[in-house]
């Protein structure tokens, strides 16, 4: 929505380096905005009855609006549930949700930072049915609060933790013995993950087919090896990165082409040590990829791109 963009860049104001005048204009719409903005939700807010997507409203939505959707007749029967950006939401609104919602499988809470870890708690005992969830930016709940979704979450089949920089390596192992159905999985900026625990996750969850390892720099080619030893159904993974890039080399290719087959999409942007050699043990080894992502990888050259030229592939 155009207003929640105006929002934004009225909340960066002070960080950016803008002209003083225009500083103040922009305070004095914030309080013009907010002299206008709704209170609460209207009552004519469109929600289909299976799924219900807040996402647009959150900018305004607090415990109490929660407290008036609850009202409603339909709450029982929703499954899908879109909270991206609920910053205001506590646990207070989130257990409102959850003690209304039995049947959820899916819900997002992307950047809900005030959710702690007693408030994941209650959803995950709550939704005994959820499948697909989305934590990503939850900085509110601790890192070892993280545990309880391999405790009661075990019917997952998608998880994003994106951002989540302070899941400490004893929760993720608890995750993956936990949720060993997870089939799409976002670790994307977790800065404490590390090899041991992707060895742990390719043991015990048998059908990944997304990883997204974006910017964990302490992951190197033994995850890559683990997970091609034990993540035959793997389809995409995501290794990108601007830090200790020499962790990433052709070994990684080279057992992504021998343990992979049905790879379809792969991003090692900015792995430097990737080279024309790995990429030629790659297109021997992945018939079935789509989308490349090679992107700084200043080692690739046009002898490497003519190695994949043979299949379908997709340059980004």
């Amino acid at each position: 929505m155009a207003s929640n963009k105006k929002l934004s860049l009225i909340r960066s104001h002070e960080e950016a380096d803008v002209d003083p005048k225009v500083a103040r204009s922009l305070k004095r719409y914030e309080k013009q905005y907010r002299r206008l903005a709704y209170k609460e939700l209207p009552d004519n807010v469109p929600l289909e009855a299976l799924k219900w997507d807040l996402s647009n409203w959150t900018i305004i939505m607090s415990d109490q609006c929660i407290r008036s959707l609850m009202e409603r007749e339909d709450t029982c029967i929703v499954e899908h549930l879109d909270l991206a950006g609920a910053d205001k939401i506590t646990n207070v609104g989130l257990e409102l949700f959850m003690n209304g919602m039995p049947k959820l499988t899916n819900v997002s809470l992307e950047n809900a930072f005030q959710i702690t870890a007693k408030g994941l708690t209650h959803m995950l005992k709550s939704c005994p049915s959820l499948r697909h969830l989305n934590l990503t930016g939850c900085l509110g709940i601790s890192g070892t609060g993280f545990a309880r979704l391999g405790q009661d979450a075990r019917n997952l089949v998608q998880l994003a933790l994106s951002g989540c920089t302070q899941v400490t390596p004893w929760a993720f192992m608890k995750i993956f013995q936990g949720c060993s159905l997870l089939q799409d999985l976002d670790l994307s900026f977790c800065s404490l993950i590390t090899d041991q625990e992707i060895k742990f996750l390719a043991d015990c969850c048998n059908s990944i087919e997304l990883l997204n390892l974006k910017e964990c720099r302490q992951i190197s080619d033994i995850s890559i090896l683990s997970l091609s030893k034990g993540s035959g159904t793997l389809k995409g993974i995501g290794l990108s990165r601007h830090d200790l890039v020499s962790r990433i080399t052709d070994i990684s290719l080279l057992a992504l082409a021998e343990g992979c087959p049905e790879l379809k999409v792969i991003d090692f942007s900015g792995c430097e040590m990737i080279s024309d050699v790995g990429v030629s043990w790659l297109a021997k080894g992945c018939k079935k990829l789509e989308t490349i992502n090679f992107t700084n990888c200043t080692k690739v050259t046009n002898a490497g791109m003519r190695y994949l030229s043979e299949g379908a592939c997709l340059y980004i």
